[in-house]
């Protein structure tokens, strides 16, 4: 099967969630080769289970200090992979994942894979995926269906960019699909913004999700609008 069991639920959750049909939403979580029928040389890893995470809690991080993100998700990755967990890390487009790539790979010491649409070799770079028992994945919006084994961590660069709607059937988000997938996986959520979307600080105010502000590392200049029609004339 090119789904384990718990990608098959995750298929059946985004289908009902999204209304559309299983076939459908398991094809969004396959490469366009499998979609036209190529078959699957490998099978995933039987593994025992890992024990829970104790700390799955999801976390939305309000970064006002850019550059500080990635020392924190380069951080969580390396907790994540000396548990022998997987991390999927998205970003809003292909160029971020590029730029991302030797990043991480200079501060893991250890290739990193990619994931998005029209990739070139994008099969064999979703069977080296499932292959790897403990794989750090890049991607676009399709890469939150990457095939990782023992998933520990899933991060959103930018989580309230609307690029991570789909717009095609099924109309999911990737955001709520990062969310069923930890659900489902037992694995932390981690959502990043310097602007956070509604619906995620809601949540941190409910104490749904943890929230965690990283200020600027200098003081904003102090902006003043004055309305000059107001000023008193003078020669």
């Amino acid at each position: 099967p090119v789904l384990n069991k718990n990608m098959f639920f995750l298929a059946k959750r985004i289908s009902e969630y999204y209304a559309s049909s299983l076939g459908e939403a398991i094809e969004t979580m396959l490469p366009e080769e499998l979609r036209k029928g190529r078959m699957v040389k490998g099978e995933y890893l039987a593994q025992p289970p890992l024990p829970a995470d104790k700390n799955t809690v999801p976390l939305l991080i309000h970064d006002l200090s850019p550059r500080k993100r990635w020392e924190v998700y380069i951080g969580e990755t390396k907790k994540a992979l000396a548990s022998k967990r997987s991390v999927i890390i998205l970003f809003s487009d292909i160029p971020a994942v590029l730029r991302a790539k030797p990043l991480f790979e200079a501060a893991l010491g250890r290739e990193v894979y990619l994931s998005y649409r029209k990739q070139p070799k994008e099969l064999l770079s979703w069977e080296n995926i499932r292959s790897d028992s403990a794989a750090v994945v890049l991607g676009t919006r399709s890469a939150v269906f990457a095939p990782v084994n023992n998933l520990g961590l899933v991060i959103l660069d930018r989580e309230e960019d609307s690029v991570y709607k789909q717009e095609q059937v099924p109309h999911y988000h990737a955001r709520e699909a990062a969310f069923m997938r930890c659900e489902l996986e037992g694995a932390r959520l981690i959502l990043e913004s310097a602007s956070p979307s509604l619906g995620s600080f809601y949540l941190a105010q409910k104490k749904e999700i943890d929230y965690q502000l990283i200020p600027r590392a200098k003081s904003s200049l102090e902006v003043k609008i004055i309305d000059t029609k107001r000023m008193p004339y003078s020669e």
